[in-house]
C-alpha cells in the first residue's frame, strides 16, 4: 500500500527536478518562438500544443532523458514556426 503513495524519496526529488527543468525549457522555447505558439489558435496549433504537452509529461516523469525531450520540444516548435512561415498557395493542376 505504501508504494501507491510514494515509491521512494529519490524518485520524488527526480520528478520535482525534471518538472522544474522541463517547464523552464518549454517556457523559454515558447517565449523565443513568439506569440504565434499560443495566441492565434487554429487546428494545427492545437495539435502542436497537445504534442508539446505530451512531450513535457514524458520529460517530467523521466520516461525520456532531458536532452532528448529538449530536442523534441525544439523540433516541434521549429517545425511549427517553419510551416507557419511557408506561403499558402492553392495547387493548380494544368490537366
Amino acid at each position: 500500500m505504501e508504494d501507491l503513495l510514494l515509491e521512494n524519496w529519490e524518485k520524488l526529488g527526480q520528478v520535482a527536478l525534471m518538472t522544474i527543468a522541463s517547464f523552464v525549457i518549454l517556457f523559454l522555447f515558447i517565449r523565443i518562438s513568439g506569440k504565434r505558439t499560443l495566441a492565434k489558435f487554429n487546428a494545427f496549433d492545437f495539435v502542436v500544443t497537445v504534442a508539446l504537452g505530451s512531450t513535457l509529461a514524458y520529460m517530467i516523469l523521466a520516461m525520456v532523458p532531458l536532452a532528448e525531450g529538449v530536442m523534441v520540444l525544439f523540433l516541434i516548435i521549429a517545425l511549427q514556426y517553419l510551416f507557419a512561415k511557408l506561403p499558402v498557395h492553392p495547387i493548380r493542376w494544368n490537366i
